[in-house]
């Protein structure tokens, strides 16, 4: 008797799911002399900045860590404010991924009382757009990310004066792009590709369904995304039919190695507008096993065995805001197989 599954697709997609990050139910301006402050608060992503001043030495860290859990890819803005020249590092699950540049104290700028000089500021813009303030942008892929802010270097009160006992820095997280990818059809109906199923929604011995995976690249940053190039790439346990798109530049479709993979390129660098989309629908099946090869049986159909098969490795993009390199990917698209009742 012939096995027979039934196949249930899923997404291990994390950048098609909804956001879950919640804004700060307290204020976005805290204060106070908890000085590695462990508890966590969720970062806005909205692009508004939060500003902390606390009292601390160098080497203290900030109250946080500051959490989110996206499915795009996030810009995190960080800069010094009120009196140059607090230096910063930043931390992402505890590991440091940056270090603000050092900057001149404001002495040694040859001015007086700082709070009476042009190097002092309530304005995290005005600071960021100063060169005499210490800041730097970052760019955070999908996920779940837990950042901590240390200060290394808080500004003498006068030349040869105690520390200021006081540490200022303001930041800001916004996403950029929606990246996903969905199966958006699976169809056991004959087509002129292949030879269908038999209408019982279980994918049979035999049976070459067509599964449609839609990739959708949405701007959502403020500003252009220039010179994009998407890739993506399928399993050898897949065979292609049609690859339709929108996606202003060229296509290469290739394949490589014994289980004849298939590689995408759109190659020719395009320009995204911010609030623009573009998309592409890929349409395959799985195959029937020639058995040339790769240890299986001739007439093995694929996506008939139990368990978590990889339908799709992820589509990954390139681009530029401004001078600023970006790129983000998607995460498999999976299929899931369960023996038939």
């Amino acid at each position: 008797m012939k096995k027979v599954f039934t196949i249930v697709m899923f997404l291990v997609l994390v950048l098609s799911l909804a956001p879950v990050v919640t804004l700060a139910d307290e204020p976005a301006t805290q204060s106070g002399e908890g000085i590695g402050v462990s508890a966590a608060t969720a970062m806005p992503l909205d692009g508004s900045w939060v500003v902390l001043d606390e009292y601390m030495d160098p080497g203290d860290y900030f109250s946080g860590p500051w959490e989110w859990d996206m499915p795009y890819l996030v810009r995190f803005t960080i800069t010094d404010l009120y009196v140059v020249s607090d230096q910063f590092e930043v931390y992402d699950d505890g590991m440091l991924v940056a270090t603000t540049p050092a900057m001149p104290d404001w002495d040694d700028l040859g001015f007086g009382d700082p709070f009476d000089s042009p190097p002092w500021t309530d304005d995290a813009d005005v600071a960021l757009a100063d060169g005499r303030f210490s800041s730097a942008v970052l760019y955070f892929g999908p996920g779940a990310h837990s950042i901590e802010i240390r200060d290394i270097h808080i500004p003498p009160l006068t030349a040869g004066g105690d520390p200021f006992p006081d540490g200022t820095v303001a930041f800001k997280a916004e996403p950029l792009v929606e990246f996903t990818k969905e199966i958006t059809e699976a169809n056991e109906d004959a087509t002129m590709w292949t030879a269908g199923g038999d209408g019982d929604g279980v994918l049979e011995i035999g049976e070459d369904w067509l599964f449609v995976m839609t990739v959708t690249l949405t701007n959502i940053s403020g500003e252009d995304i220039t010179d994009i190039r998407m890739h993506d790439r399928l399993g050898g346990d897949l065979e292609w039919h049609v690859i339709g798109w929108n996606i202003p530049s060229g296509i290469d479709v290739y394949t490589k190695g014994k289980t004849e993979k298939v590689f995408i390129n759109w190659y020719d660098g395009f320009t995204l507008a911010d609030g623009s989309s573009v998309s592409a629908d890929i349409t395959v099946s799985p195959d029937v096993n020639t058995g040339t090869g790769n240890g299986k049986k001739a007439g093995h159909q694929e996506y008939t065995s139990t368990g978590i098969h990889e339908l799709n490795s992820g589509t990954w993009f390139e681009g530029y805001i401004g001078d600023e390199y970006i790129e983000a990917s998607t995460e498999p698209v999976c299929v899931e197989v369960f023996e038939a009742d």
